[in-house]
């Protein structure tokens, strides 16, 4: 019997590193899928569990109904809290002046097969779900029969300007930043939306993204959110800056500056 166990707990330990090793090399971020295996190893080989608690009003409970009513509560008003305690400042002196946009974009153009299908194929294949309970993984099984409805709901939506109202839900928890896990200050709000919801937006972004480009909309100093360009080549591009300054024997100077509740407050 203990032969039989050996012999399985080596076959199992095998097969988890196929797993990992496989996991790694079907990864686009190498870095970032080591470090997903090394983060789940970590939470295996942790057996503890701490039952969720949260300070309230001076008092400490762990009743779940309680904690997710005040965190919904907190989540919700955090951002007129924030906005209503800072000073209102007035921009001046603009070092470029704005320029008003005179190109709108009345209609979006509808969209067809090809373009969900290729939707589809590059979402990552997460089993997360909204409310809808559809994966991004199960859609990506039944794609064959579900991207002609989904053509036909997203045009609806293109055409008549307006959103289902089911596709607007989500699924939010709290995920905890650092810190004590009493603290409601500590954590900040996730949302799932459903999967379906994430094509529409795709479809939509895309239109915006081709309208802004074609009229020269975004700025070369923008580099969040746009394909091709990220906090790494934003960072490039600033300490290509300071050497080329301090190569010229010019002064450089930096301000650094970080907005409280930054997206809560969007």
């Amino acid at each position: 019997m203990s032969t039989a166990k050996k012999d399985y707990d080596l076959r199992l330990k095998w097969l988890r590193r196929q797993v990992s090793a496989s996991h790694i090399s079907n990864a686009d971020n190498k870095s970032k899928a080591i470090w997903q295996v090394i983060n789940r190893e970590r939470r295996n080989n942790s057996h503890t569990f701490s039952q969720a608690q949260l300070d309230i009003d001076g008092e400490s409970t762990t009743d779940p109904l309680k904690i997710a009513n005040h965190l919904n509560q907190y989540f919700t008003t955090i951002a007129d809290q924030t906005l209503n305690t800072q000073p209102r400042t007035t921009l001046i002196n603009l070092h470029e002046p704005l320029t008003m946009i005179n190109h709108t974009l009345e209609h979006f153009p509808l969209t067809n097969e090809q373009e969900i299908l290729t939707i589809i194929n590059n979402l990552k294949p997460k089993t997360s779900t909204g409310l809808d309970d559809i994966s991004a993984r199960m859609l990506k099984h039944c794609k064959e029969a579900l991207t002609p409805p989904l053509v036909k709901i997203t045009n609806l939506s293109l055409s008549q300007g307006h959103v289902p109202s089911a596709l607007k839900q989500a699924k939010v928890y709290p995920k905890h930043k650092g810190g004590t896990h009493k603290a409601d200050s500590n954590y900040r709000p996730i949302s799932l939306i459903p999967t379906f919801s994430k094509i529409i937006e795709k479809v939509v972004l895309k239109r915006l993204i081709d309208h802004c480009e074609h009229h020269h909309l975004i700025t070369e100093g923008q580099h969040g959110f746009i394909k091709g360009r990220s906090t790494t080549t934003a960072l490039i591009k600033f300490a290509e800056f300071i050497i080329d300054n301090l190569e010229a024997k010019k002064p450089v100077t930096t301000i650094m500056l970080d907005f409280s509740k930054a997206f809560d407050c969007l």
